[in-house]
């Protein structure tokens, strides 16, 4: 299955965030307001944007898709009924190409996937 690209620089804009291994440090001192016409002007956000915005920092993060990020949370509310959010941070962190990318081997979470699926990484 193809994986869509989007903009690093642009999500990280948008997210007002800097994610570690999708792009340059000054991404955010370049433009620091979020993408789009309308990017002056910073409404005030419902809990419903909130938490979505904070699930989308999570999946642009780790480079996962939306069902692999439900499969996972699932599995966290399974395993671990009272504190699930610590343990889903903790499945995520012990996924493979993370762990690549934690220990320098690749420049990103992306790169240390790619090296994973072509078995460069032994």
């Amino acid at each position: 299955m193809k994986k869509k690209l989007n903009p690093r620089f642009k999500i990280q804009r948008r997210l007002l965030t800097e994610l570690p291994g999708l792009g340059k440090a000054g991404a955010l001192e370049r433009k620091p307001y979020p993408p789009g016409e309308q990017g002056l002007k910073r409404k005030k956000y419902s809990e419903y944007a909130l938490q979505l915005e904070e699930k989308q920092k999570i999946r642009f993060h780790y480079g996962l898709r939306e069902s692999q990020l439900g499969k996972n949370v699932q599995l966290a509310k399974r395993e671990s009924s009272q504190d699930w959010v610590s343990y889903l941070i903790g499945l995520l962190e012990r996924r493979l190409d993370n762990v690549v990318f934690r220990l320098g081997f690749a420049p990103s979470i992306a790169a240390a996937s790619q090296l994973i699926s072509h078995r460069k990484c032994k």
